[in-house]
């Protein structure tokens, strides 16, 4: 009976460390600032990729600016309207140029953004030359997808590190299992008898 009791708490430690790690994983997000004229001419000014959660932001119901994120495919992963505007309220008075920053879940099939003005594209731009840096580090953002020249995709072939952990978990249910067997006392059934 101790060693079902001991298999158990085996059991829930492993499946309590994987879901801690799902559970406490980061979103990746990505910032983006943008200068733009009335000639409906865009600029990125600032890139970025970082870790946390994003920061509730302004989204007008109606806007004759869309932003859209397409895959490598060109299937849209994600639609934004965006908030442009070239009135200033403190001077009361249009302006020719303005800037604007906005965050988006980073998604790592991300092949391009583009933004529209009333459904016309008016800029696009290739995030594989935004977030790969082509230093020979698989870094944030980088995956095979956007950035194969870091993050270089090893040959398929048998999943070692799976099979190892699978053989561990086998190896130390068969120590249990045997000691129940030859009626020996362990001294994991020691220790445990300790702790009660």
């Amino acid at each position: 009976m101790e060693n079902k009791k001991i298999a158990l708490i085996f059991t829930l430690f492993l499946f309590t460390s994987v879901c801690a790690q799902a559970v406490f994983a980061e979103d990746l997000n990505i910032k983006a600032c943008f200068a733009y004229n009335r000639s409906n001419s865009f600029s990125i000014k600032d890139f970025g990729i970082y870790v946390g959660k994003i920061s509730p932001e302004y989204e007008p119901q109606t806007s004759k600016y869309t932003l859209k994120i397409l895959d490598y495919s060109n299937n849209v992963l994600l639609t934004k309207k965006l908030a442009i505007s070239f009135f200033n309220p403190k001077t009361n008075t249009i302006q020719e140029t303005g800037e604007t920053c906005f965050e988006l879940p980073f998604q790592e099939k991300s092949g391009t953004l583009k933004i529209f003005y009333e459904n016309k594209e008016i800029f696009s731009a290739n995030l594989k030359n935004y977030i790969c840096n082509k230093n020979d580090v698989c870094g944030l953002g980088e995956s095979q997808y956007n950035c194969p020249e870091d993050c270089k995709v090893a040959a398929k072939g048998f999943p070692w590190t799976y099979a190892v952990i699978a053989a561990a978990c086998v190896a130390v249910l068969l120590v249990i299992f045997f000691y129940k067997k030859s009626g020996k006392e362990s001294d994991w059934q020691k220790i445990y008898k300790k702790w009660q």
